[in-house]
């Protein structure tokens, strides 16, 4: 979610027009029109006062991280010894999810890639190594997958025989999610 959206979503949540957020900040709608689009961005005054005015900290407003990330309400390990892939999961660690999950909706397969800006591609020195192929070497394999349970989701990661079950406070409703610097985006249905 970029900062545009973010404000945007705040402004909604709050009930208030676009005019009535910027005669509260002292700037032209049009100001607000071009955050809420992306072409321009509130300075530095006006990000304080944005934020005060949500009740929400200046970092909340800019680390979307802590809205939409819960606590880890679960990390475990696991082995895989005795599992079959079954249905549609194309590994043996999403079928461990299907079966740890047993009251699950839905539990889709994610694909996780950095978010890189253009500034940063322009500056990309290894041209042999995509920045989703440096996560891997440093990371190794890792399996992310969403879980739906009646009105909560989870992020599931699992990764060198840890399980880790993250509880999103803000609901996962597009194909694509934003966290931390990273885009995750749902691949199929495995559930």
């Amino acid at each position: 979610m970029t900062l545009g959206e973010k404000i945007k979503d705040l402004r909604k949540a709050a009930s208030i027009t676009q005019e009535e957020l910027a005669e509260k900040i002292g700037v032209s709608r049009q100001a607000v029109t071009k955050w809420e689009s992306d072409v321009g961005m509130p300075d530095v005054e006006n990000l304080k006062i944005i934020a005060t005015l949500f009740n929400i900290t200046v970092d909340e407003l800019l680390d979307y991280k802590k809205e939409i990330l819960g606590d880890i309400i679960l990390e475990e390990k696991y082995s895989l010894d005795g599992i079959k892939r079954e249905g549609k999961a194309r590994c043996k660690e999403e079928q461990y999810i299907i079966n740890k999950f047993t009251q699950a909706t839905a539990v889709y397969s994610l694909s996780r890639k950095k978010k890189w800006s253009g500034i940063k591609w322009l500056f990309y020195i290894a041209p042999d190594l995509s920045p989703e192929m440096e996560d891997f070497l440093e990371n190794g394999i890792n399996i992310f997958c969403l879980v739906e349970e009646k009105d909560k989701q989870y992020i599931v990661i699992m990764h060198k025989g840890t399980m880790k079950v993250i509880q999103l406070k803000s609901l996962f409703t597009d194909k694509k999610l934003e966290v931390n610097g990273f885009i995750y985006t749902k691949n199929y249905k495995i559930k």
